[in-house]
């Protein structure tokens, strides 16, 4: 009789030792994808970013066109 709760409690130790790693690596697990999700937001807005950037320098300098001053500008109108 005290064989087999012996036997019994090493199997629910060996169990919950199991279930420890089990969480352990579903935990992990989540870590990782969660890193992965965030370096790859990152990537996605910089990549963003760089874009409107160059779409930005673009337009402004298609705009600086209409901020030149004009041949007429320092004349008086009368």
């Amino acid at each position: 009789m005290q064989n087999e709760i012996s036997r019994l409690e090493n199997y629910l130790i060996h169990k919950r030792e199991e279930c420890i790693m089990e969480r352990g690596l579903v935990l992990t697990d989540v870590w990782s994808h969660l890193a992965a999700i965030i370096v790859w937001t990152a990537a996605v807005f910089a990549l963003a970013v760089r874009r409107l950037q160059k779409t930005n320098d673009g337009l402004m300098a298609r705009l600086a066109v209409f901020r030149r001053p004009s041949f007429f500008a320092d004349k008086p109108l009368v």
